[in-house]
């Protein structure tokens, strides 16, 4: 499991540091064609981020199946809000 947190935090540093910082604001407006679809990068920008949270849920489920009753909320667990 450790090695598979190493490189999901690898390839987000690759992504973080090497492609998003290159982008510029004037980038933003620009058209990229991705699998035969023309979209301005922040369009793609925002696909991009869909797309891997879409990963991430999948992954605490599996987290959430396995570890069953041990499972910890990632976020504020239900008895701990306020109304």
């Amino acid at each position: 499991m450790r090695e598979i947190i190493r490189s999901i935090e690898h390839e987000y540093r690759r992504y973080k540091f090497g492609t998003l910082s290159q982008l510029s604001d004037a980038d933003l407006g620009k058209r990229i064609v991705i699998r035969g679809e023309s979209l301005a990068v922040h369009q793609a920008l925002h696909r991009s981020l869909a797309h891997t949270s879409s990963h991430v849920g999948q992954i605490m489920l599996l987290g959430k199946t396995q570890r069953g009753a041990e499972w910890r909320s990632l976020s504020i667990p239900r008895s701990s809000r306020e109304a």
